[in-house]
């Protein structure tokens, strides 16, 4: 498909904190029906230019090129006015209003006194939930919605406010397979009636999915364009996480992978296949250093560049166990030694390791060594 229509540029955009550079002289291009994703690991530099993007943020050099007219300054009512919508992970919904109103929240229909005429709306409202092929009652309140219908309500607005471009932040990232493959057809379809929209993301998987170019940042700098014809896994792993030696031992993985998102087939054929276990040390010792640390599944997952899944995959095929459970494990080790400390209280110890909740600890701690810490602690002489 080509794109002839450039609905939005970004020329030089620069932005620094307090001396520490967030982005460096970006370039960046959307045309209209297309899907440009921003692909880049936590702290490239994804957050910010949205929101410089959005016009939440000022830059500190460069402009915008926005349906041929050049803006130096830009704000989100400015954003508003030419068409432009912002999607979030975070569903932004009004609790105390239904699903008609959240949709058509800001652009109410009136009727000929000037009151909301809540019938236009209510149909409306049914009318755009149909183009997304999403059953949902529009009376229904959030309250009652789960996180996809939520996520759906906000994609509902670009129709609603007639938005010519979208900007969509990592707003599939916690979704189910099913719920991300009717993620992707609403957000085409969006692209098929002429809709640019800018994804931003975190997962590479995501990204080659859905785009029709890709846009790589690392450490607040562009380092490569990729359009779909061209997209190579190892490419894009390399870019967003930067070349070492080391590395060359995780690309491998993908090599003779004929469906190069996909670390499935490789995974149950771990076994004689050393090369996918690197992925299983590097998240092992990340978490053994991050023990004292608040770490979900998803933070040693970003760690090792891959998605939740194939992680939790890999853990189940080879430790026979979840990502959760070794952590917990690692922990309950690790307090052994200091339940061995003379003066130290199993609260303290239960701290230092990450699980506060001294209760839930001793629970663990009988759980993984069939003794409560007291009777453990009697063992050492304590």
């Amino acid at each position: 498909m080509s794109f002839n229509t450039v609905y939005l540029k970004a020329i030089g955009i620069s932005k620094d904190y307090n001396s520490s550079i967030a982005l460096a002289d970006i370039d960046f291009s959307l045309c209209g029906g297309e899907i440009h994703s921003v692909l880049g690991s936590k702290g490239a530099g994804k957050s910010t230019m949205m929101r410089i993007l959005s016009g939440a943020l000022p830059v500190d050099k460069g402009y915008f090129e926005i349906f041929g007219k050049q803006h130096r300054r830009f704000t989100p009512v400015m954003a508003r006015e030419i068409g432009m919508q912002s999607l979030y992970e975070s569903q932004y919904l009004m609790q105390d209003l239904t699903v008609a109103e959240n949709i058509f929240m800001g652009e109410y229909i009136a009727n000929s006194v000037g009151f909301v005429n809540y019938r236009k709306l209510r149909e409306k409202a049914e009318d755009i939930l149909k183009r997304l092929n999403v059953p949902m009652d529009p009376d229904t309140l959030p309250v009652n919605l789960g996180e996809f219908e939520k996520q759906v309500v906000q994609l509902a607005r670009v129709y609603a406010n007639n938005a010519r471009i979208v900007l969509a932040d990592n707003i599939a990232s916690s979704f189910t397979n099913g719920q991300k493959q009717k993620m992707v057809e609403i957000l085409k379809e969006m692209s098929a009636s002429g809709i640019g929209i800018v994804y931003f993301t975190h997962m590479l998987e995501d990204a080659i999915r859905i785009s029709d170019r890709i846009t790589v940042l690392r450490d607040g700098k562009r380092v490569c364009v990729e359009e779909r014809k061209s997209f190579d896994t190892q490419v894009l792993i390399r870019e967003m996480v930067g070349y070492d030696e080391s590395m060359s031992v995780c690309l491998n993985l993908t090599r003779e992978d004929e469906d190069k998102t996909t670390f499935l087939k490789l995974a149950c054929a771990a076994e004689n296949n050393k090369n996918i276990l690197e992925y299983l040390k590097a998240a092992i010792s990340f978490i053994n250093g991050h023990l004292d640390d608040s770490i979900s599944p998803k933070d040693v997952a970003d760690a090792v560049h891959l998605s939740s899944g194939y992680l939790m995959m890999l853990f189940k095929n080879h430790m026979d166990t979840s990502i959760m459970e070794f952590i917990y494990k690692q922990r309950i080790e690790k307090s052994k030694s200091m339940l061995a400390e003379k003066g130290k209280k199993i609260s303290e110890v239960a701290s230092d390791v990450g699980i506060p909740n001294s209760q839930y600890f001793s629970v663990l701690f009988k759980k993984y060594t069939d003794m409560t810490p007291k009777e453990y602690r009697k063992t050492q002489g304590v």
